[in-house]
């Protein structure tokens, strides 16, 4: 099939034929279809809806032709990464969708431009994976990038930026935190805001945040404060009963009183 796919697809890279490359494909099986039957086959098998159809769609429309099944079900419990990647030939969104990610990428060592031409990832989400910044610059990524997602000024030396690029990335990064203005990181961490509404709505998303006021921090652990936060998952706690609640007693009013030798031990006369 991936070899009647490629031949199909005219495009450089080959990820998609389109509707006019698939009618000439059937006319070349023997197949010629009709206006209608094609029309059908590419409402029936785009599940994107991107009017083209990919290897997979391909795949799956090919074994429903011809009456077959699925001969086996592919996912990091059933099959290696790497077997999938080096002897199947297997791209890097058809991994994707199999159930790998970019833990089992790195390990495999698919270079990091593969996996930015294939699929849609950011510079936080491979660094979460730990790439490091050297493995990301040869991928194309930029400086900026970089930086903003939480890599230290050492890093990014390391993998080869000028001192001039680095001074003015940080330079942008700084002035922009100083503001208030956290729109030039990946992510922002949720800001507590005091008194308002209950427990479960306290932390409210700052569409504003509000100006550093405290003393100037170094660069990287600001941005880290954001980009490495993660949610808490916690248990629901249980509710409390009426027996519960009934018995429950507010000590935060109750005014100490002294331990004397009376109350501390009465025997039972």
């Amino acid at each position: 099939m991936r070899r009647s796919f490629a031949e199909a697809s005219t495009r450089p890279g080959g990820d998609n034929i389109t509707r006019g490359e698939l009618d000439l494909l059937f006319r070349k099986m023997g197949f010629p279809l009709k206006k209608h039957q094609l029309t059908a086959l590419m409402r029936d098998f785009d599940s994107d809806g991107s009017g083209d159809i990919d290897f997979e769609e391909f795949c799956v429309m090919m074994l429903r032709l011809k009456g077959g099944r699925r001969l086996r079900k592919i996912s990091p419990a059933t099959h290696f990464c790497e077997d999938l990647w080096k002897n199947e030939n297997f791209t890097v969104k058809e991994l994707q969708k199999s159930g790998f990610g970019l833990t089992h990428f790195k390990q495999v060592g698919i270079p990091v431009g593969q996996i930015i031409q294939d699929i849609p990832v950011t510079a936080l989400e491979m660094r979460r994976s730990e790439y490091t910044a050297s493995e990301l610059r040869r991928g194309g990524m930029g400086a900026a990038e970089l930086r903003s997602c939480g890599f230290s000024l050492a890093e990014l030396r390391v993998a080869g930026f000028s001192d001039s690029v680095l001074r003015q990335t940080n330079g942008t990064l700084r002035k922009c935190l100083g503001s208030g203005d956290l729109s030039v990181l990946p992510q922002q961490k949720p800001v507590l805001v005091p008194g308002i509404g209950t427990k479960s709505s306290a932390i409210q998303w700052l569409a504003s945040p509000a100006k550093w006021t405290s003393v100037p921090r170094p660069v990287t652990p600001r941005i880290r404060e954001h980009t490495d936060w993660r949610p808490l998952l916690s248990k629901p706690s249980r509710p409390q009963t009426a027996a519960e609640t009934s018995m429950a007693v507010d000590l935060g009013d109750c005014e100490p009183r002294p331990a004397t030798a009376g109350n501390i031990f009465k025997p039972n006369l």
